[in-house]
């Protein structure tokens, strides 16, 4: 990842975070407290903007909504920003309307869901683990929602443990989006943690196809959980900032789309 990709998520992150403590912001105080141009952040709000997570106002921004995130799930979702939402706009593009749509507790696939709340032209069957995605797309006309059962880890806002593995073995779908802690050409598609490692499981067993969603800071990172071998997914989306060494060796076992 460049220097000027890696400093441009680091100013995303700030906004955000500002807006979180704040509820406000102004365009010239964030020039001066970030040391770029006032042009260099309109374009950094016109883009959160667009993913729906504030809106502009004269001189500045505020807040889209009342945030639903804990601040130890922000801080994930914040992570990368930039190069997750370049992620979810090319995945977005993978959906097809009815389809049945998958998506675990990723911060990656928060994006995408985002994508989904807004583009009202798209009618979709969306299952997934996550309390915060559920709490998006609820009561939303064009999508119909199902929420998987079982205990909730409040670290990640999600659902997991024996209980929704049964649970997610009664549906099908036709593709699942899928996000990781580490991708590793070796090691393969790896969490941190074993009740998300376990949901992951069930969830590719019903799906048609799973398309993992993963910035290249994930790639060649090991965890103590496997997922699955790389070669057992459909698609990997990765950023713009991803090594391209590195997509090509993994392109030898799965097709890698950079967005």
């Amino acid at each position: 990842m460049t220097a000027e990709r890696n400093f441009r998520q680091e100013r995303l992150v700030y906004i955000l975070r500002e807006l979180d403590e704040k509820q406000c912001v102004r365009i010239s105080n964030l020039a001066r407290n970030l040391h770029v141009s006032e042009v260099t952040v309109r374009q950094d709000l016109t883009l959160l903007e667009g993913e729906g997570l504030i809106r502009r106002v004269h001189g500045g921004a505020v807040k889209a909504g009342d945030s639903i995130y804990r601040k130890d799930t922000r801080e994930t979702v914040y992570r990368d920003a930039a190069a997750k939402i370049a992620i979810a706009r090319r995945a977005y593009r993978e959906l097809r309307a009815h389809e049945t749509v998958m998506i675990d507790d990723s911060s990656t696939c928060l994006y995408l869901v985002q994508l989904i709340k807004e583009e009202e032209g798209l009618p979709l069957t969306v299952i997934t683990n996550s309390v915060i995605a559920a709490g998006e797309l609820m009561n939303l006309e064009h999508v119909r929602l199902f929420m998987i059962g079982g205990e909730v880890f409040g670290n990640l806002a999600a659902t997991a443990g024996e209980t929704g593995e049964r649970e997610v073995l009664e549906y099908h779908a036709d593709v699942l989006f899928m996000g990781a802690n580490g991708v590793d050409v070796e090691a393969g598609i790896t969490v941190i943690g074993y009740p998300q490692m376990m949901i992951k499981k069930a969830m590719r067993k019903c799906a048609d196809r799973t398309v993992l969603l993963a910035d290249g800071g994930k790639f060649g990172e090991k965890y103590l959980s496997e997922v699955c071998a790389l070669s057992m997914v459909d698609m990997v989306i990765t950023d713009g900032g991803a090594d391209r060494a590195y997509c090509s060796r993994m392109r030898e076992l799965v097709p890698v789309v950079i967005s």
